[in-house]
C-alpha cells in the first residue's frame, strides 16, 4: 500500500507540473493577444478612437471648404490640411474594422482554458496533499511496528529487500519451470533418438548402452564394414562384388537415415554427438542446481506470499 501511494504521489506531481506548463503556455498566448489588441481589456479605447475620427473628419471638411475662400498660399495650406485629415480618417476607418472582434472568441476561449487549468491544478494539488498525508500516516505506522520488533535496520530497506528477494524467488521459479520444460523436451528427443537406433540392433550390439556408446558401436560397425568391403574388393568373385554393393547400399541407407536424425536435432556430423551430450549433461547439472536452490529457499519462503499479504500481516501485528 505504501509503495502504491508513493507511485501515485510521483504521478500526481508529474501531472501537476504538466498542467502548470500547459497553463503557462496559455497565459503567454493570452498576454500576446492583450498586448496586440489592448481594446480587449479596455473597450473604451474604441469609443475614444471613434470621437477622434469624427473630429478629424470635421476638421478636414472645414479646411477644404475654407480653401475655396482663401487666397494663395493660404488656400493651398487649407487644402493640404484637409487632405491630411481625410487621410487620417481613412486610415482610422480601415483600422476601425476592429480585428479584435475576430480574435475575441479565441481570447475568451483561452481565458476559459486558464480557469479550467487552474481549477484542475487546485484539484490535483488537493489530491496530492491527501496522498502525502496518507503516506506520512503509513510511514508512522510502519516505523512504530518495526521499532516494536527492536530492529536496527530502516523499515524501507526491509521492504525493498523483501521485494527484491520475492522477485528473485519468482525468477527462480520461472527458471525452474523453463528448465523443466527444456528437460522434458530433451528427454523426449533422446527417447526418439534412442528409437532411431533400434533398426541397427540386428547388426550392432546396442542393448544397455548410452547414446555415446551406441555412437561408438555404430562407428566401429561402419569401420568393420569398410574393411570387409576393401577385403572383398580384392576378390574377383561376382558374388562378393554383389554382396559388397549390397552392403554399400545398406550402409548408405543407414547413414542417410542417421544423417536425417542428426539434422533433426541440429547436428550436422556424427562427431558432434559428444558435444551435444556434454551440453545435455550441463543442462542436467543446471537443473540439479536449481533443485538445490529451491531446497535452500523453501525454509525462507515455505509458501508463496504477495506484497498485499505482507501488508495484512503487518496490520494484524499492529493490532
Amino acid at each position: 500500500m505504501w509503495n502504491n501511494h508513493m507511485n501515485n504521489s510521483t504521478k500526481k506531481t508529474l501531472q501537476i507540473e504538466w498542467l502548470k506548463e500547459r497553463k503557462q503556455s496559455v497565459e503567454e498566448e493570452v498576454d500576446q493577444l492583450e498586448q496586440k489588441y489592448p481594446e480587449l481589456l479596455d473597450p473604451s479605447n474604441t469609443q475614444k478612437n471613434s470621437f477622434l475620427m469624427t473630429s478629424s473628419f470635421s476638421i478636414g471638411i472645414v479646411a477644404v471648404i475654407a480653401g475655396f475662400f482663401l487666397t494663395m498660399p493660404f488656400n493651398l495650406i487649407a487644402f493640404i490640411v484637409g487632405i491630411i485629415c481625410a487621410s487620417i480618417v481613412s486610415v482610422k476607418s480601415y483600422r476601425k474594422r476592429n480585428p479584435s472582434t475576430q480574435v475575441k472568441p479565441s481570447w475568451q476561449e483561452k481565458l476559459l482554458q486558464l480557469d479550467s487549468h487552474a481549477e484542475e491544478i487546485a484539484k490535483e494539488e488537493e489530491n496530492l496533499k491527501r496522498l502525502q498525508q496518507q503516506i506520512q500516516e503509513e510511514e508512522g505506522k510502519l516505523t512504530s511496528i518495526f521499532k516494536a520488533t527492536n530492529t536496527t535496520q530502516n523499515w524501507r530497506d526491509l521492504v525493498q529487500s523483501y521485494r527484491s528477494d520475492q522477485e528473485k524467488f519468482e525468477q527462480a521459479v520461472s527458471n525452474y519451470n523453463s528448465l523443466q520444460k527444456q528437460l522434458t523436451a530433451i528427454q523426449e528427443q533422446r527417447e526418439e533418438l534412442e528409437s532411431r537406433f533400434q533398426f541397427l540392433a540386428e547388426w550392432v550390439p546396442l542393448a544397455n548402452k548410452d547414446l555415446q556408446a551406441k555412437k561408438e558401436a555404430v562407428e566401429e560397425f561402419a569401420s568393420q564394414m569398410q574393411e570387409t568391403k576393401m577385403s572383398r574388393l580384392q576378390q574377383p568373385s561376382t558374388l562378393l562384388a554383389q554382396q559388397l554393393k549390397q552392403h554399400k547400399e545398406e550402409r548408405n541407407n543407414l547413414f542417410a537415415e542417421y544423417s536425417a536424425l542428426l539434422e533433426k536435432f541440429g547436428l550436422e556430423q556424427p562427431t558432434e554427438i559428444p558435444l551435444w551430450l556434454k551440453q545435455w549433461e550441463k543442462t542436467q547439472k543446471n537443473f540439479e542446481r536449481k533443485e538445490e536452490l529451491a531446497a535452500i529457499l523453501q525454509p525462507i519462503f515455505p509458501k508463496d506470499i504477495t506484497y498485499t499479504q505482507l501488508e495484512q500481516y503487518l496490520a494484524e501485528k499492529k493490532r
